[in-house]
């Protein structure tokens, strides 16, 4: 096991961090791209391990391998099952243990509908799944909209190309919608034909044809713990390099987080440049709902707890469905730092006043980017900091530590736990 001693040296740089591409556009273009009528090449594409995986399985589907094996990346599997599907050839998707906990079966049962051959090597409606041919035609499906928006992206991607297109109706309110709405952007930009309803989405049959080149816009969901380590580096001045005021990604509604007093957000040419007084701090008492991004929970409800707030978090209910059982996980790491949590039921966190000054243990990542990097900012406030697994932040931000280490933080990796 690595570990990473994190040390605030007194004193933080400003500047310029280059956030790696979004990795949810990333995955999407290079699903598109194999689907596409043209070559077209993308740019900025995403140096996260998710979409290398996804890169690197996309080559070995097209080199005639049997057994494609995603690892940890959920997005790949969602992805790959639908294309897979739609390929009709015999191939087997399996991927690491955690990845074979996380649910699969209304994706399945979505495809074997459209007549697609294929059936759970171990357990019912997780992988590994085989793939065993089938030519899939055109439908209206139900599909429940509670556990993944990405059952809907990997339906909705391939669907120009059924005979009569498909059309999809969610049952129940869907979760993470952005990232449905973000893939719905991208098949438009690619010049397939979309009609939207509230809940329902009918694509119909036709090519994708990309202009020549297609830029990945920076990761928003990369920008939260930097929001937070502003927070409390005040004062402070970074630009988050290539966020687009316009974005396609559902995490830019961060900025609604943060119009708070003295901290300031302005979009220039080279991206977004957020400023901190010493005057600012968040509010004594936060409400926000995560329904739509989940991915910004964990850095958020830690800032607040940390900050010594008050808080309701709700929309948290499929946090239990990612990397790790996230609701769980944060439950239990803000506990281990004698901070107040209470849940209610699996979707809803409150947080009682407490602010932090010094952590003595190790915090935990669980095998889980986001909690490494959603922890990682405490280090402004309690002056050391010990990180377990450090390497997980490879999965979305290869480059994380590299980067708190241009602003001044000491890193320094270690083989065992260090004294601190």
């Amino acid at each position: 096991m690595k570990y990473l001693l994190l040390e605030h040296m007194g004193s933080i740089r400003g500047g310029s961090i280059a956030l790696p591409g979004s990795k949810s556009i990333s995955n999407r273009l290079l699903m598109m791209q194999i689907l596409a009528e043209n070559d077209f090449r993308i740019e900025n594409l995403s140096s996260a391990a998710d979409t290398c995986i996804m890169k690197q399985a996309l080559q070995d589907i097209r080199h005639g391998k049997l057994v494609i094996d995603v690892g940890e990346a959920g997005t790949a599997a969602r992805f790959l099952t639908a294309y897979l599907a739609w390929l009709g050839q015999k191939h087997i998707l399996t991927g690491a243990p955690r990845l074979q906990e996380r649910p699969m079966a209304p994706l399945v049962e979505a495809l074997k509908k459209l007549g697609a051959q294929m059936n759970y090597l171990n357990k019912e409606g997780f992988l590994p799944i085989e793939f065993q041919g089938g030519k899939l035609h055109s439908a209206s499906l139900k599909v429940p909209a509670g556990f993944s928006s990405q059952f809907f992206s990997a339906l909705l991607m391939i669907a120009p190309l059924l005979p009569d297109g498909l059309t999809l109706v969610a049952e129940g309110e869907p979760v993470s919608l952005p990232y449905i709405e973000m893939t719905l952007e991208l098949m438009r930009q690619g010049g397939v034909e979309i009609s939207s309803k509230p809940k329902a989405w009918t694509v119909y049959p036709g090519k994708y044809i990309f202009p020549s080149i297609v830029k990945v816009e920076a990761d928003w969901s990369a920008a939260a713990p930097w929001f937070v380590f502003s927070l409390w580096a005040a004062p402070a001045s970074i630009v988050l390099n290539g966020l687009n005021p316009q974005s396609l990604q559902g995490d830019s509604k961060i900025l609604q987080f943060f119009k708070i007093e003295g901290f300031n957000s302005t979009f220039t040419q080279e991206g977004l440049k957020i400023e901190s007084t010493p005057k600012c701090s968040l509010p004594a008492e936060i409400k926000f709902d995560f329904t739509q991004t989940p991915d910004l929970a964990l850095s958020l409800i830690t800032a607040a707890a940390a900050s010594g707030c008050k808080g309701t978090f709700s929309g948290l209910h499929n946090l239990a469905l990612k990397e790790s059982d996230r609701f769980q996980v944060l439950i239990d790491e803000l506990r281990s730092l004698k901070l107040d949590v209470n849940p209610i039921g699996n979707h809803t966190l409150q947080i009682e006043g407490k602010s932090i000054s010094k952590i003595s243990q190790v915090i935990k990542t669980y095998n889980d980017h986001r909690i490494a990097m959603a922890f990682a900012p405490l280090v402004l406030l309690t002056g050391k900091i010990c990180i377990e697994n450090p390497g997980v932040v490879s999965k979305s931000y290869p480059d994380f530590w590299k980067h708190l280490a241009d602003r001044g933080i000491r890193t320094s990796f270690y083989n065992e736990i260090p004294a601190f």
